[in-house]
């Protein structure tokens, strides 16, 4: 009710007279801002959903792009030491990572995993091949020709602690970038592709 309909009907009152008033008219969606609340919580979400949606295909995008160029740059480092290693120049040694030293403690499976990649990494062979790994473009496979040695290692196992040095001959060395150098993942048998 508005102030003119409530003084009006209070001077009535007072001055005796019976009141009467007209039920108040339903408000329209114009007149009743809690009627147009749904509506404008329905188009913010439709807005907040489209700006979600948006930021994800975004970053999906620059994801899949860095990604694949990531791979790029790495494949083309593998050939280029694939040449450098192949032509038996030193120089193929400057785009590894530097060889680690060799543990003085027991280490994990997963650390031997790494360490084994990185010293058979440092030895003498010839890559036959570069070829990207199918589980993860950010690494890549080197195709080695000849018989290579790890260290001696002391690995942690479920069993206990095992002393071992792996011997491959042929094998697959996975790699990744590392600062602009190549870095030792896993070193394994040949893997057929």
């Amino acid at each position: 009710m508005s102030k003119r309909s409530r003084r009006t009907a209070q001077s009535a009152i007072r001055s005796g007279k019976p009141v009467l008033s007209a039920p108040p008219a339903p408000a329209s969606a114009e007149t009743a801002p809690h009627a147009r609340l749904p509506q404008q919580r329905a188009w913010w979400i439709i807005a907040a959903a489209l700006v979600v949606g948006t930021v994800t295909l975004v970053a999906g995008a620059y994801t899949l792009k860095t990604r694949a160029t990531a791979g790029r740059d790495l494949e083309r480092r593998c050939r280029e030491f694939m040449a450098l290693k192949n032509g038996g120049g030193p120089a193929a040694d400057d785009l590894l990572t530097p060889a680690p030293a060799e543990p003085a403690d027991v280490v994990s499976e997963q650390e031997a995993e790494r360490l084994d990649a990185q010293f058979i990494l440092h030895t003498n062979y010839e890559v036959a091949d570069v070829r990207p790994e199918p589980d993860d473009p950010t690494r890549c496979v080197l195709v080695c020709k000849g018989n290579c040695c790890s260290r001696p290692l002391s690995v942690r196992t479920a069993g206990g602690v095992d002393h071992y040095q792996r011997l491959l001959s042929n094998p697959d060395i996975v790699v990744e970038l590392k600062d602009g150098k190549l870095d030792g993942v896993r070193a394994m048998m040949r893997q057929e592709p």
